[in-house]
């Protein structure tokens, strides 16, 4: 259906349309002729056309239907709460009957074969040939920007749909908007937050990157990487603030952080419904399967599942959420989980201020006016959509930052920052790790007497139990040693290689083709203790 088709649609009067095409359904009752299969055809029949008069259908790759109520001006999904509300409140069909089943299958089927395809996006969509952004506020309109304006559009703008979501809050875009000095801005949320001043990283950069972690929500389309966002350590440390504070400008006062699911099926339905998927308190251990999971999000994973009432079919399902956590006593330092974190440290507030005071003071349209104004600022930093490299992790978020350019930060200025945030997902990784402990007692063996000592993973592997049996008089002192072969061994130095290199003068190198040898290096300087190491 073309744009001026869709018009027609539109303008054509909703009453007329009902009262022209209202069902007769006491009339197809009372045919006593009729089985019970004919009168559901008749009734799914007459409700179908009258429908076709009055909503706009669309469905996507994956099979999920949507349509436009012309009444409600709004996109609803096909299957969910909405349509059942509204077929009894058009047609008086109760949810809970025969003729509503029948009626809902048949729709489908009409959908699927007679209408295009389209994408229908959640949240935001940025169009990076033309440089412009579509945010959804959760209505019939939708906001379009581009460097030179910002402007109210319909939802279906240039095929841009947005889906509407009954457990998110509209908000409305406020015209000529000032900014007072009590205005609550991002930037004055960010400096109340109790960053670790013993950290790797400064209090100026946690509120930079903080502040482009807000902005890059709106990019999804860009971020095939993306960081999970994890604030960690002391209690009373209001790590789950900033949290609640996104959920509560985005989606407005319903919304809440989540625990971890126990069922994994569950947890992957979570994220494929979640555009903000926040989990508070991730601090007990968590399954293989789990770790897996999180580490899939930051890299945008597909999940396939089987097309009910088939043995075959099965849909992918792209994972477009943005994942955060908070933890105080985190266990799940795993090498390639760690790398994905965009960790933010915090220590103990001196001083504690009302959430519930803080979010009344927080008025929604405004702020999400002023993070749109923003977003208008970074647009117009961008003449092109760049591609950098850079030694980041995550990649794609690095060159988002690159093209933001937020307080007109330079490239190297934006790298350094970046660094830092790996320094502390290395210190974060090893801090507790007793194997870091023991190749240092290696390195600081007062029986060796070779400055460079190579060793097989055989023979580390059995200088690492002998120290971590014999070399401690009691049993409080003792380092544990859990690698249990030689091969765990070699794939875990081989995991944690470039980190440890930076702490301890360590490399791999091969003897031959298929034997590699571990080098350690007696430092210049003595070693203390591995905490002191710079």
């Amino acid at each position: 259906m073309n744009t001026d088709e869709l018009n027609y649609h539109l303008n054509e009067s909703f009453e007329s349309l009902i009262s022209r095409n209202k069902l007769s359904k006491e009339l197809i009752i009372r045919k006593n002729d009729l089985n019970i299969e004919q009168k559901k055809r008749n009734i799914s029949t007459e409700t179908i056309e009258t429908l076709k008069k009055i909503w706009i259908f669309y469905k996507t790759k994956n099979l999920d239907f949507y349509y436009f109520d012309k009444k409600k001006t709004k996109l609803f999904k096909i299957k969910e709460k909405e349509f059942k509300f509204l077929l009894n409140e058009y047609f008086d069909i109760n949810g809970s009957t025969d003729y509503y089943k029948y009626i809902l299958e048949e729709l489908s089927s009409y959908i699927n074969e007679n209408w295009k395809e389209v994408k229908i996006y959640d949240f935001s969509h940025y169009d990076i040939k033309t440089n412009t952004l579509y945010i959804s506020n959760n209505s019939i309109k939708i906001i379009k920007i581009t460097k030179t304006n910002i402007e109210e559009v319909e939802n279906w703008h240039n095929w841009i749909i947005f889906e509407i979501k009954s457990s998110y809050e509209e908000w409305n875009l406020v015209r000529n908007m000032t900014i007072t000095k009590d205005f609550l801005s991002i930037k004055n949320i960010l400096n109340d937050i109790s960053y670790d001043t013993d950290s790797n990283v400064r209090k100026e950069d946690y509120m930079w990157i903080l502040e482009n972690y807000i902005y890059s929500l709106f990019f999804p389309n860009v971020l095939n990487t993306r960081p999970i966002l994890a604030f960690i350590w002391n209690k009373w440390s209001w790590k789950s603030f900033f949290l609640k504070l996104l959920l509560y400008i985005f989606y407005w006062k319903e919304s809440s952080l989540s625990n971890l699911p126990s069922n994994d099926e569950e947890f992957k339905n979570s994220l494929m419904n979640n555009y903000l998927y926040f989990i508070d308190n991730l601090d007990d251990s968590i399954t293989k399967t789990k770790i897996d999971i999180l580490c899939s999000v930051a890299t945008w994973i597909w999940i396939k599942k089987r097309v009910l009432y088939t043995d075959m079919t099965e849909l992918n399902f792209k994972v477009n959420s943005f994942l955060a956590i908070t933890s105080r006593t985190p266990k799940f330092k795993r090498v390639d989980l760690n790398e994905r974190l965009l960790i933010i440290k915090l220590q103990s507030l001196e001083k504690y201020l009302s959430e519930t005071e803080l979010f009344s003071k927080i008025n929604r349209d405004e702020m999400m006016t002023y993070i749109v104004y923003n977003l208008h600022k970074l647009l117009q930093n961008i003449d092109k959509y760049k591609y950098y490299t850079s030694n980041f992790r995550i990649a794609d978020f690095a060159n988002l930052l690159l093209n933001f350019k937020i307080d007109n930060k330079s490239e190297e200025e934006i790298k350094d920052i970046l660094e830092s945030f790996t320094r502390e997902q290395e210190e974060f990784s090893l801090e507790t790790d007793p194997l870091v402990d023991l190749i240092e007692k290696v390195i600081l063996d007062k029986n060796n007497h070779q400055k460079i000592q190579r060793f097989t993973a055989v023979e580390l592997h059995n200088k690492l139990r002998e120290i971590s049996s014999t070399t401690f008089s009691t049993w409080w002192e003792r380092i544990p040693y859990s690698i249990k072969s030689p091969i765990a061994l070699g794939k875990k130095l081989s995991e944690i290689q470039k980190w440890l290199s930076h702490r301890l003068k360590f490399r791999i190198e091969k003897w031959s083709s298929n034997i590699k040898t571990y080098v350690l290096e007696v430092p210049f300087e003595p070693i203390t203790s591995y905490n002191s190491l710079d």
